[in-house]
C-alpha cells in the first residue's frame, strides 16, 4: 500500500512536540518492514538547516530506498494541502494524527477518506520512546489502482516514424534533420 506520512506530525507527536527526526525514522522502519511504500512529506525547512528538526541525518541512508520517496513541500506552502493531494492522486492512506478538518471542503467526495474522526485512510499512531505505533483499530483499506497520467505534450507520429528511421542509418545530416523536426510538436 502507498502510505503518505506526515512528516511534522510523526516527528512532533508525543510529550516534546518541539519535534524529533528519530520519530519519523521509526515510524518508517516499521511501514517498510510491513511492506508498503512510503511517501514522507516534510517541510523543506524541517529536513537540513538551522530550523531542522534534531536527528535527521539518518534520512540520506534512505535516499536509494526503492520503497521510500521523500516529499519535501516549498517553505511558506501548507505541507498538509500536499499530503492530501498527493494521497488522493496515489489512491493511498495517509499515517497522520491531524484530522485535516480545514480541507473538508476544498477535497469535497474524497474528504470522507482523508478528514475527519472518521477518515477510512488516514491511519493515526502513537510513539512510545523510539518505538512506532499504529492504531491497532485501524483497518487498511483495498489497494486501488492508479491510473498512470498521459504526458501533457504528446510528439507527432511522423516525428516519431522520422526518428526512428534516423536513428537506424545514424548518419549525422538525418541526425541534425530529426533534432529540427523532433522540435515540433503536435498540440492538437
Amino acid at each position: 500500500m502507498n502510505l503518505v506520512l506526515d512528516g511534522a506530525n510523526i516527528a512532533r507527536q508525543g510529550v516534546d512536540s518541539s519535534g524529533d527526526g528519530a520519530q519519523l525514522r521509526a515510524a518508517l522502519d516499521r511501514l517498510l518492514a510491513e511492506g508498503h511504500t512510503v511517501y514522507p512529506v516534510i517541510a523543506q525547512f524541517r529536513m537540513s538547516g538551522k530550523r531542522a528538526f534534531p536527528n535527521m541525518e539518518w534520512v540520506n541512508e534512505y535516499r536509494d530506498h526503492p520503497s521510500v520517496h521523500f516529499v519535501q513541500s516549498p517553505s511558506g506552502t501548507d505541507d498538509d494541502a500536499f499530503i492530501l493531494d498527493l494521497a488522493i492522486q496515489l489512491k493511498g492512506v495517509i499515517v497522520s494524527n491531524d484530522l485535516f478538518r480545514d480541507h473538508k471542503e476544498r477535497l469535497g467526495k474524497d474528504s470522507g477518506r482523508y478528514c475527519g474522526s472518521k477518515a477510512t485512510h488516514r491511519m493515526m499512531f502513537s510513539i512510545a520512546g523510539d518505538i512506532f505505533l499504529p492504531d491497532p483499530r485501524f483497518k487498511m483499506p483495498e489497494e486501488e489502482a492508479v491510473e498512470a497520467t498521459s504526458p501533457a505534450v504528446e510528439i507527432n507520429e511522423s516525428v516519431k516514424k522520422e526518428k526512428s528511421i534516423s536513428s537506424k542509418k545514424g548518419s549525422s545530416s538525418n541526425t541534425k534533420k530529426m533534432n529540427r523536426q523532433s522540435s515540433r510538436i503536435d498540440r492538437s
